[in-house]
């Protein structure tokens, strides 16, 4: 005679879609101005957290440059040197998704376009 005997099994599917609900567009903004960049990640499971690219390196985040809980990125006292691609990552232990990159062009200064008034 047999003995069936039945265990409880949990399935855990991680995964991370493929589509990002809101992909960064590009921008031009002015130097000492600021700027916002936003992003919504794709579905996953968990849900994903997001991180952001420029020209293909990760930023770290400081008094001028941080991230929302939604997201978004906003750098403030504009630089020069803050132009570039940037891509948002959404990423969990499923996998790690970009978005379409988006081109972020700085011109003049708020001084030089007043004079130009």
């Amino acid at each position: 005679m047999y003995k069936i005997s039945l265990y409880p099994v949990l399935f855990l599917i991680l995964a991370i879609g493929y589509e990002f609900a809101l992909n960064p567009k590009n921008a031009v903004a002015l130097v000492g101005g600021s700027m916002e960049l936003d992003c919504k990640a794709p579905r996953g499971e968990p849900d994903p957290r997001i991180m952001w690219k420029k020209d293909g390196k990760v930023i770290r985040m400081s008094e001028r440059v941080s991230q929302d809980t939604s997201g978004s990125l906003r750098i403030d006292d504009l630089r020069h040197d803050d132009a570039g691609l940037y891509t948002c990552v959404a990423y969990n232990v499923g996998g790690e998704r970009e978005s379409k990159p988006a081109r972020l062009s700085i011109k003049g200064s708020l001084l030089d376009f007043a004079w130009q008034l």
